[in-house]
């Protein structure tokens, strides 16, 4: 009895077995496999049969035929597709592993080895490669940051040391000419023609100034008094050189003191005829203050070279200059008042004399205002010297 039962329990395992293998045999005939020749291709979230026949070169229905796929069938995500290779891709294949075969290295006994081996330690030796290169850009940026700044630095202790020294040139000028300062006539108000065209600005600090086919029009100085950066950039560009057209920072102060005299005649236009020049070894004045942005030469549209003069002599500390034989009025700044009159026509040397007294009859400008006449005159006026 035992020996019958083991066999019935034998032919019994058996059966079971067959059965297992008979149910899996239509599910194992039913999936897809590989051919030779195809590509395989997961659905991704999105992509349809077309556009997955248009990546790979093939046609929609190729890829149903190989897949068994009925028309209008949905794809859904994950699916496993087998591509058909087309004859384009498999020369395109060909070609691609006849110009890049596979790369093979050398063990430590000087056998060759696949390249894909230690592939992880080749990808980050790339890395640190790159980390390498981007410190290294890193690097170089930093110190072309650095050099920019000592290079700004450097630029900022030349101006200090050229202010320091334009000071001690203006101290040693104050100096020389204390004795003078008490003879010469001091102007307190504006004079009979300067009063005549004065007229209240529609926006007091804001100024029109023109040059030639350049202008600029804008709020100079603002209500608390002080001057808007970027209209004084504009005029540092109004004022730059006719010849060389090169630019210079012009002074603060006569900066602000052309929004003054453009307030005092009530904004009209100031015409500049000349701003900053140049040094020039062909200049009549060694030491312009045009070659600092220290001085400009000008006039007022409708406004008299004489009333403009008149009102620049009650300005505090500049030099004014008056041109009987020219067209402009001479205004800069300076840290001891001076005033001068110059008879001498445009390009010629100039010619400093005592102004001429009233002549009846004559044009009211040959007689600059402010000075009058010879009587209570000194006749150490003191002259441009640098204007």
């Amino acid at each position: 009895m035992p020996a019958l039962l083991r066999a019935a329990l034998l032919a019994l395992t058996a059966l079971v077995y067959a059965s297992v293998a008979a149910a899996k045999a239509p599910a194992a005939a039913g999936a897809p496999s590989k051919p030779a020749g195809q590509i395989v291709h997961v659905v991704q979230n999105g992509q349809y049969l077309s556009l997955i026949a248009k990546r790979y070169h093939t046609t929609s229905d190729a890829i149903r035929k190989a897949n068994g796929l009925t028309q209008g069938a949905t794809l859904k995500p994950g699916t496993t597709l087998h591509i058909p290779e087309t004859a384009e891709h498999t020369s395109w294949r060909e070609r691609h592993e006849r110009e890049h075969p596979p790369e093979r290295e050398r063990d430590d006994r000087g056998k060759d080895r696949p390249a894909d081996k230690d592939k992880d330690d080749r990808g980050r030796d790339r890395g640190a490669d790159r980390d390498k290169d981007r410190d290294k850009d890193r690097d170089k940026d930093r110190d072309k940051d650095r050099d920019k700044d000592r290079d700004k630095d450097r630029d900022k202790d030349r101006d200090k040391d050229r202010d320091k020294d334009r000071d001690k040139d203006r101290g040693r000028e104050h100096e020389s000419g204390s004795r003078k300062a008490a003879r010469e006539p001091v102007v307190t108000a504006a004079t009979a023609n300067a009063a005549k065209w004065a007229k209240r600005p529609p926006r007091p600090g804001y100024v029109v100034i023109s040059r030639l086919r350049d202008s600029f029009r804008g709020q100079l100085r603002s209500s608390n008094g002080r001057i808007v950066a970027k209209s004084a950039e504009k005029v540092d560009w109004l004022l730059r050189s006719e010849k060389t057209n090169e630019q210079a920072k012009i002074d603060r102060r006569l900066v602000r003191l052309l929004a003054q005299v453009s307030d005092h005649f009530g904004g009209r236009t100031l015409e500049v005829v000349s701003g900053f020049r140049p040094f020039s070894p062909r200049q009549y004045t060694k030491n312009s203050r045009h070659n600092h942005g220290e001085a400009v030469d000008f006039r007022i549209t409708g406004v008299p070279n004489v009333a403009l003069y008149e009102y620049c002599l009650t300005l505090p500390q500049v030099g004014c200059g008056f041109y009987p034989n020219s067209v402009f009025v001479h205004l800069d700044v300076r840290a001891q008042k001076t005033r001068w009159v110059d008879y001498s026509r445009p390009g010629e040397a100039p010619i400093y004399r005592r102004p001429k007294p009233a002549v009846p009859g004559k044009p009211a400008h040959t007689t600059p205002p402010g000075v009058g006449d010879d009587e209570g005159e000194d006749e150490d006026d003191p002259e441009p010297g640098d204007d």
